[in-house]
């Protein structure tokens, strides 16, 4: 304390063990080298570790000769939305006025390559006078590319503009959740003169996620889309906020509260993704995390006239579950003036209020009072 030179000091001590596992983020358009970062074992120096993303490759549309096809779009790969190490399977190939793909759908096997898909042309027939039919499909990436609306059958001659916008019916699809991945239908499109087979083009959408959590506060039981209150609808709190405290009671040995409870409360939180579509919580099994560590000490307050059986209730972990401690009081006994045998002083035989007066005070071997009788005034 004088001179502040240090004279011995404790070894070093960690607050944990390891570092958490980092699970890597989304990033559309991009795929990671990894899924997650592993914890390791805390050291006495500081550790880091890279996550390095990559472009995600495109679909190209190519002619038979395997040259790409001029003024077609080349869709990027969307990336896996539940691993960022990956992109979605069975990615819809574009449509192309005229033409028709080898496949129609792809799965990349390296998610950072373009994929060239064939596509041959339609064969020119004479326009036949029966009007063509064209249908524009809306599909759920997140369901097996089930089918969610259809336009339903457009009709009108080889050669002629469709009359038909998807606009409408992907602004109600978003407002049920949906959240657009390709519109298949380009402006300006034509019926084909291919009377033996319907045209088809594909709108693919996917779910959208919402997080719900404490920066992040929803109304329960209200729409998670404001535009469908008959869809799915926000979780009760609890499933991401929850109290819990630790009491103290204060007793006599008959169990009667002698003052009120103490009692200390932790919040418990975590913030959940849901499915804007069904409503379901995408990750159950998150973390909780307490806004306290541990519960305070509490000091055992005096009651005059008892005695506790404990000075303090020591601090206790905050853990996922009420706690409880008593205190109990006893009461505390009398002082009561006895006579040299061990007998309580007698009172007054014609007085109540009274003790008797001239009382014999106690013989104590090897000393001599200075009084040999006692009249208490009180």
């Amino acid at each position: 304390n004088v001179t502040g030179k240090i004279i011995s000091s404790t070894e070093w001590v960690s607050n944990k063990d390891s570092y958490s596992n980092v699970a890597t983020p989304v990033v559309e358009g991009y795929h990671a080298d990894r899924a997650q970062v592993d914890g390791q074992k805390v050291t006495m120096e500081d550790q880091e570790a890279t996550v390095t993303y990559v472009p995600n490759g495109k679909i190209v549309p190519v002619d038979p000769t395997g040259k790409p096809i001029p003024n077609v779009p080349t869709p990027q790969y969307p990336t896996d939305p539940t691993d960022p190490t990956k992109v979605t399977p069975n990615e819809p190939v574009p449509t192309i006025p005229n033409y028709t793909p080898e496949v129609p759908t792809v799965t990349p096997t390296n998610p950072g390559v373009d994929t060239p898909v064939k596509y041959t042309p339609n064969t020119v027939n004479p326009k036949p006078a029966v009007d063509q039919i064209a249908v524009v499909n809306y599909v759920d990436q997140d369901n097996n590319n089930a089918q969610i609306a259809t336009s339903g059958n457009l009709t009108g001659k080889a050669g002629s503009v469709i009359n038909y916008s998807t606009a409408d019916e992907i602004k109600q699809l978003e407002a049920h959740g949906y959240v657009l991945v390709t519109d298949g239908f380009p402006a300006g499109a034509t019926f084909d003169d291919n009377a033996d087979q319907n045209q088809v083009f594909t709108v693919v959408l996917k779910h959208g996620h919402a997080p719900v959590g404490p920066k992040n506060p929803e109304e329960p039981g209200t729409p998670v889309n404001p535009g469908y209150p008959e869809g799915p609808k926000w979780p009760a709190k609890d499933n991401y906020s929850k109290d819990y405290t630790s009491t103290v009671h204060f007793v006599d040995n008959n169990g009667n509260k002698m003052r009120d409870d103490n009692v200390q409360t932790s919040t418990w939180t975590r913030t959940l993704i849901i499915d804007k579509v069904t409503g379901q919580i995408l990750n159950p099994d998150e973390n909780w995390t307490s806004d306290k560590a541990s519960y305070n000490e509490v000091k055992v307050p005096v009651i005059n006239g008892y005695v506790a059986d404990k000075a303090n209730v020591p601090a206790k972990e905050a853990v996922q579950q009420n706690i409880e401690d008593t205190v109990t009081y006893t009461k505390v006994g009398n002082i009561v003036p006895v006579d040299p045998s061990g007998n309580r002083i007698p009172n007054d035989p014609t007085d109540p209020t009274k003790v008797v007066p001239n009382e014999p005070v106690p013989s104590v071997p090897g000393m001599t009072p200075n009084v040999t009788t006692v009249t208490p005034d009180h």
